[in-house]
């Protein structure tokens, strides 16, 4: 007697290795825009801690600013505490399905048309507010301390 698979048993073993992997990849595929937006809001947060920090060290205003159209979060100084546009520092592009779905800033700075953003201040303060970073129904909160300039994401 010969030792091995038939056909059919080959046939049926691929045939349940399609079901399961049509049945587990979409549940895969969702969950890696939920890690994409979790990556995306940490790395948004952390470089407002950043921009806290050097405003402090320089003792130069440090502004985060979101451009809706493009999708980059940019870290530049600004020129005078009133807000004006200083030099590049960082730039964060978010991932295309991470959407900026909200902003709700302190600042009365004007950033530019389709922006908006925060200021650090060199005491450690900052305008303060909240970011809305969503893919689909997901979302996270980040949201900034006005008086202390801490940082947090919900």
């Amino acid at each position: 007697m010969k030792k091995g698979f038939t056909l059919l048993e080959l046939l049926l073993v691929l045939a349940l290795v399609g079901l399961i992997t049509g049945v587990i990849m979409p549940r895969l595929g969702g969950s890696l825009s939920g890690v994409k937006l979790r990556s995306a809001t940490n790395s948004v947060a952390a470089m407002m801690r950043y921009a806290r920090s050097q405003a402090a060290a320089e003792q130069l205003p440090h502004q985060v600013v979101f451009d809706s159209g493009s999708g980059n979060v940019v870290l530049r100084t600004a020129e005078d505490a009133g807000g004006g546009a200083g030099s590049s520092l960082k730039v964060y592009e978010l991932p295309a399905e991470v959407e900026i779905a909200g902003i709700k800033s302190g600042a009365r700075a004007v950033f530019g048309e389709g922006k908006n953003g925060f200021i650090f201040y060199p005491g450690g303060s900052c305008s303060g507010g909240e970011v809305l970073l969503a893919v689909g129904s997901r979302s996270y909160l980040i949201r900034l301390d006005r008086i202390t300039g801490l940082v947090e994401v919900d």
